[in-house]
């Protein structure tokens, strides 16, 4: 599976880094905001996109909405994560498009599980 993964707190992305790296068969990219995951998204190709909901400008739903805008991005698997699991940004969240919301924190396998199912349903929509 290649992955992209999004979050502005340097932390976070030294974490999944950690994390991933014990995972076997995850090719995992880093970006630290959502500008450079667009630029990234540009020149390379994934499986998944894992992004912070609450980011600087253009923040995890704005990314969303401009991936879902492109068919070159049909098959690509989103999980928005987010601290966020009720109200107005929550909703504004679902509305982006992405295929699933994780609530932060989460559990490394859960997320695995999530992305597994969405890219097999995704390869599904696109052949």
């Amino acid at each position: 599976m290649r992955l992209l993964y999004v979050d502005d707190e340097e932390d976070i992305l030294q974490l999944a880094r950690i994390a991933m790296r014990f995972e076997e068969g995850v090719e995992l990219t880093l970006a630290s905001s959502g500008a450079k995951a667009l630029e990234i998204l540009e020149t390379q190709s994934f499986d998944a996109l894992v992004i912070d909901a609450m980011m600087p400008a253009p923040d995890g739903p704005q990314v969303v909405a401009q991936l879902r805008s492109d068919p070159r991005f049909e098959g690509l698997a989103i999980v928005l994560a987010s601290a966020m699991t009720h109200g107005p940004e929550h909703d504004r969240i679902v509305q982006a498009g992405a295929d699933r919301v994780i609530a932060k924190p989460f559990d490394l396998a859960t997320l695995r599980a999530m992305l597994e199912q969405l890219i097999l349903q995704r390869a599904g929509r696109t052949c």
